[in-house]
């Protein structure tokens, strides 16, 4: 085979059939939680902002909040808090918080009138201070209270994040390859 003289070095593969074979990420994979200040995309249990990697966490991601140059992530395990600053034009994250969610937190919020940072669990809201200590709200008062839960990313934005995350797809050659072998349909033993 040539694969120079064919291109198929330089032919990606993305239809979800050949990428879900290859354990890789689809469109659908791709989420993000909108609000005013900025893009933020989960995919899977990675955190991106804005096109910036953040982080990876060991556990998925439930919502998100990013205000003020500070963004929260919950997960099951845990509350992460990273206080954000762009340095000589470029994101960067000055420090790191991180609260053990041991009140089974479901989902974060905000409350409209005063931006405080919620927590929710099916009970109970707490509010977020000083970055670390949890303080319970009175529910009476929370008919201001918006609600972060995300949604999947449109497809130009899910494509973009997707080559940032993962590259351009499957190399072409390593499915034909695979076909000429094959092991594209699995052993038979």
């Amino acid at each position: 085979m040539y694969p120079d003289t064919f291109k198929i070095n330089d032919l990606y593969l993305k239809n979800n059939f050949i990428l879900k074979k290859y354990k890789m990420l689809t469109k659908e994979d791709v989420k993000e939680f909108v609000n005013d200040q900025s893009e933020t995309i989960i995919i899977r249990s990675t955190i991106y902002v804005n096109k910036k990697f953040i982080d990876t966490l060991d556990s998925p991601i439930i919502s998100a909040y990013n205000y003020n140059n500070t963004l929260y992530i919950l997960n099951k395990r845990q509350l992460n808090i990273y206080k954000l600053e762009i340095i000589d034009n470029t994101l960067e994250i000055t420090d790191v918080i991180t609260l053990k969610n041991s009140k089974n937190f479901e989902t974060l919020g905000k409350e409209i009138s005063n931006n405080n940072v919620l927590l929710k669990n099916k009970s109970d809201i707490y509010e977020v201070s000083n970055n670390s200590i949890l303080k319970k709200k009175n529910l009476v008062k929370m008919n201001n209270l918006k609600l972060f839960k995300f949604r999947i990313a449109n497809k130009n934005t899910a494509k973009e994040y997707l080559k940032i995350h993962q590259g351009e797809g499957v190399v072409a050659q390593r499915v034909i390859t695979e076909l000429h072998n094959g092991s594209f349909f699995g052993s038979i033993y």
